[in-house]
């Protein structure tokens, strides 16, 4: 049976792997737990007599099937609790996703109703206990550690209570772990233009195609955010004209560190019809249903092996390093879409981020699987089992809660195996104000999700099929992934079209060719509610090349023949809408 561990501890694995090893910090954290609710927070407790736990920064965990990152918990001193990849029953999960629709909306508002500001925020059902015969289903929100207190004393309310841990027997109860380290968006610092390094003379890792390939954002200040370009996607009009746009995360282009405020929070979040939330039960300090469990943290320089620690940071921005960088776009200074988190005068109706940027090409390449590197059981050559366009997932609800084998096409190392969790998750990004469906991903092969590789596409090797793309990690190793068919459903919305689908080697060609005969006639334009910088437009396929229009569309404001020449650079879209300053994704 996998195992993965939620903290560090003296524990020892169960496998036969080893992990890497984290010194102790100064100062030992306490776990304490009452009636099967109990938080986990980063401070260390000053009255703490349990073992002591820690972390790497950045979330530097190996997370790998069959490998065990040792934590204790409130059961007994020095106790592992782990997580087991054993199977829960629809009944369990069903409840769970009755639990967590009733708890996100009157959640958030507890939390932003104080002041402060919130940040992102994810709900996940995970199997833990201190060995497998033990491990049971829990409830885990994983906050920032200012509003773990918040968090804790909701949990702690009576009704809330009572919807986790019915008296009902026959009902499935779970106990809850609120942990004090929200999901970080996997972005690297290092300024609005978007360049590709040049690795052995191409733009990105292969001339064959720009997925995974790293990118890097930068602004006209400096600032500069290194993320993964996912692949190239298509949004039809209403009359069958196409873009093809570059797809990665949409935080590469916001200000992650511009926290919503809670005015802008509490004023679109009403609580749940079937969920009575008071405020004056238990909003003291006094200690409640849930209990404080406090960690102390260390970051990577706290390695037993310094050398090592260092080896994986150098790993993780090698790839962004190259003295050559090609441009492969640039980002549009107003985006098509609405700013999400400001609250000023503007509307944001669904609420939802799906953490999304469009970035508006300079050139194409076909969506493909790069080849990654055998494993030590295949060999020591490149592999890709399948080659060919990659291709639209079945809808969401087809596959969610079934454990997927994929590749994370990443820009820190290419392609790196691992499988998609068949438990729930819910995600609120920043400056969302919804939670919604996300997948969690885990890597094989002693692999990470790493600074910079936000924006990857996670595909299945055998039947090429995109999952979504990656936005953020844990503490727990896990990856967050944006479902690809809410992605586009949300972009289809956000830019009015009849469809976004995936662009295929006919789409890219199409465009390629109208390119090389220089046309500038422009077709009607897509609908767009902002200025934006413009791109290519191309009728759909199976239409005479002579009725294809190569000119350049713009948005509403623009006159048709304003078009540009093909040429010429375009832009990023981003999701959030907000102006960029540079940061790594």
């Amino acid at each position: 049976m996998a195992t993965r561990t939620i903290v560090n501890s003296i524990s020892t694995p169960t496998t036969s792997q080893e992990l890497p090893k984290l010194q102790d910090q100064a100062g030992n954290s306490a776990f304490r737990r009452d009636s099967g609710y109990f938080t986990q927070s980063q401070t260390p407790d000053r009255n703490s007599n349990s073992q002591q736990s820690s972390r790497s920064s950045s979330n530097a965990v190996d997370r790998t099937a069959n490998q065990v990152r040792p934590g204790t918990s409130g059961t007994g001193p020095a106790q592992s609790l782990a997580e087991f990849d054993k199977h829960v029953d629809n009944d369990t999960i069903s409840r769970f996703s009755h639990i967590q629709s009733q708890i996100e909306k009157p959640l958030l508002k507890y939390v932003c109703k104080f002041p402060g500001k919130y940040r992102s925020m994810a709900i996940r059902l995970m199997v833990l206990g201190t060995s497998e015969s033990e491990a049971k289903p829990y409830i885990v929100v994983l906050a920032p550690e200012d509003q773990c207190k918040r968090v804790r004393k909701f949990f702690d309310k009576t009704s809330v209570r009572a919807l986790c841990q019915p008296e009902d027997d026959t009902m499935p109860s779970f106990e809850v772990l609120v942990y004090g380290r929200p999901p970080e968006p996997k972005e690297g610092d290092d300024d609005i233009d978007v360049l590709v390094p040049l690795i052995n003379g191409n733009l990105g890792f292969t001339s064959d195609t720009y997925c995974g390939a790293p990118i890097i954002v930068r602004q006209p200040s400096g600032v500069e955010k290194r993320a993964t370009f996912g692949g190239i996607v298509k949004a039809v009009s209403k009359n069958g004209d196409f873009k093809l746009y570059g797809l990665t995360a949409g935080h590469v282009v916001g200000d992650t560190d511009d926290d919503l405020s809670v005015q802008s929070i509490t004023d679109t979040v009403a609580y749940s019809d079937e969920l009575s939330i008071s405020d004056s039960d238990s909003d003291s300090d006094a200690d409640g249903f849930v209990e404080e469990i406090q960690e102390a943290v260390v970051d990577a320089e706290f390695f037993d092996e310094p050398e090592k620690a260092l080896a994986l940071q150098d790993d993780g921005s090698a790839s962004w390093s190259s003295l050559e960088l090609g441009n492969l776009g640039n980002i549009s200074k107003e985006g098509l879409q609405v700013s999400p988190g400001d609250g000023k005068g503007r509307t944001w109706i669904s609420g939802e981020n799906f953490d999304w940027a469009l970035i508006e090409m300079t050139d194409y390449k076909p969506n493909r699987l790069r080849p990654r590197s055998r494993t030590e059981d295949e060999g020591s050559h490149a592999v890709a089992s399948t080659t060919g366009d990659l291709v639209m997932p079945p809808p969401l609800s087809d596959y969610i809660g079934m454990k997927k084998s994929v590749v994370v096409i990443s820009g820190s190392e290419g392609p790196k195996r691992g499988h998609i969790s068949a438990l729930p998750s819910r995600l609120l990004l920043h400056p969302g104000r919804k939670f919604v469906n996300s997948l969690v991903v885990h890597l094989e092969d002693n692999k990470r999700i790493v600074d910079g590789d936000s924006g990857s596409w996670v595909v299945n090797e055998r039947s090429l099929q995109v999952y979504g793309h990656v936005v953020a990690t844990d503490a727990f190793g896990g990856g967050y992934i944006m479902p690809l068919d809410e992605t586009f459903r949300d972009i289809k919305n956000r830019l009015s079209v009849a469809s976004v689908e995936l662009a295929s080697m006919v789409d890219i060609v199409s465009v390629m060719m109208l390119k090389s005969f220089g046309r500038s006639t422009v077709s009607p334009p897509l609908p767009n509610p902002v200025i934006w910088e413009t791109t290519p437009t191309t009728k759909t396929p199976g239409i005479p090349l002579c009725d294809y229009d190569s000119g350049y569309a713009t948005g509403r404001s623009s006159a048709r023949n304003s078009a540009r020449s093909s040429g010429q650079q375009s832009g990023v879209y981003s999701h959030n809408g907000k102006r960029v300053r540079r940061r790594d994704s």
